[in-house]
């Protein structure tokens, strides 16, 4: 995954950053840093200029050199250009001028220019910054393709344990996994608040691990004896990050050969979260839905690629769907929204503001399209299940 100038401007340190020009260049992928100040001092004879700057740098200065010549800023954004750096950063201590004929070329190359506030940036922090950025990107990709393997491909016990343990080298006698599902590909500057806030929650008795998967990102809790307080406690802090998640916690765990295992029951149960929460009504929202408590799900999960599963869901549904297409309806949405709320049409009526008279026209409806009557406790099994893969595979 590659990390580009755009990102850093959505960073809080990099918050005060202004472009002066250039703003086609901000998907520039960025390499590295690398720091401008002597390398044009024509008193050194170019001694240093030919080596110092590589493409994809990211070019930070004081304009130290142009101190006496604003002109040779000019002179450094064509040299920088000629490298292909991704960018300049200049902390214009000194107050030079930016001649408009700088400004129009770094504009028609495509090379960002962007102004530092000189009381809040510090040279020493912004290398770090991007170095660690960078790091915990390329960090990020490799632990992804690891963790997809860990849950969906087969590998012998020995190669499990091993790759479970260069993602998570801090386990203790006991592990959960949480799922944080943002249904959004999370920025990059959101991967590195999590490094960060990973930082702040450092524990003597308790480790804890981030990383990013698919849209959203895994959070390990290990503990000796791992409380249930301790997860809450850890996910309502990431939560004040991240509120919109849909978020699945696993059973705990004792083997680090399970690790795939947590995982994938981290991942279910986020999906399970996401299908249930209550959109209107925030106060009915559990913050977290444990893998334990998905009850018939944990069936349907295992078999969701079976083409009976398909077969059988179409079956009963598309006659519902048909009727919904040619009569403008949304008797389909009436009926997920019984099932997720487990028959209860009273439940069903407040959330929707509808009499419960009519919502049993229009189960009523469903009865007729289907042959399936939902009042009939066998019948009604017949279409929550249906009604269950439906959302499942729609989720």
């Amino acid at each position: 995954m590659e990390i580009r100038v755009k990102d850093f401007l959505g960073f809080d340190y990099f918050k005060n950053l202004r472009i002066l020009a250039g703003e086609d260049g901000l998907d520039n992928v960025v390499t590295g840093c690398g720091v401008l100040d002597y390398e044009l001092d024509r008193s050194l004879n170019e001694k240093y200029v030919h080596t110092n700057f590589l493409p994809g740098q990211l070019v930070l200065t004081s304009a130290l050199f142009a101190k006496d010549n604003p002109f040779l800023l000019r002179d450094a954004v064509k040299y920088l250009v000629s490298r292909k750096c991704s960018g300049l950063v200049v902390k214009n201590v000194f107050h030079l001028p930016f001649h408009d004929s700088v400004l129009r070329y770094a504009d028609s190359k495509s090379f960002p220019i962007l102004l530092a506030d000189a009381s809040q940036i510090f040279f020493e922090d912004f290398i770090i910054q991007i170095d660690r950025s960078i790091e915990v990107m390329k960090s990020s990709e490799l632990a992804e393709a690891s963790l997809n393997r860990l849950m969906f491909h087969p590998m012998e016990p020995a190669d499990r344990k091993i790759t479970a343990r260069r993602l998570f080298p801090f386990f203790r006698d006991q592990y959960a996994v949480a799922y944080f599902r943002t249904d959004r590909t999370l920025p990059d500057n959101d991967l590195l608040n999590l490094n960060n806030l990973q930082k702040s929650m450092v524990s003597s008795d308790v480790s804890i691990e981030f990383l990013r998967f698919e849209k959203g990102f895994f959070l390990f809790i290990s503990q000796n004896l791992l409380n249930p307080d301790t997860i809450s406690g850890y996910i309502e802090k990431v939560l004040d990050l991240f509120p919109d998640s849909f978020i699945g916690v696993s059973d705990a765990h004792f083997r680090v050969e399970s690790t795939g295992k947590a995982l994938q029951e981290a991942l279910y149960a986020s999906q399970i979260h996401s299908m249930n929460c209550i959109v209107n009504d925030a106060s009915e929202n559990s913050p977290y839905q444990r893998y334990s408590d998905i009850g018939i799900y944990k069936v349907l999960l295992s078999v969701k690629d079976s083409e009976i599963l398909h077969e059988y869901t179409a079956e009963i549904l598309e006659p519902v769907i048909e009727f919904d297409a040619e009569n403008r309806g949304s008797l389909l949405n009436t009926l997920l929204d019984y099932v997720r709320f487990g028959g209860n049409l009273k439940a069903l009526a407040r959330h929707t503001y509808q009499h419960e008279n009519t919502l049993r026209y229009r189960l009523d409806k469903i009865a007729a399209i289907t042959g399936k009557n939902y009042r009939k406790p066998a019948e009604y099994e017949e279409l929550a299940l249906a009604a269950r893969t439906y959302m499942m595979m729609n989720s």
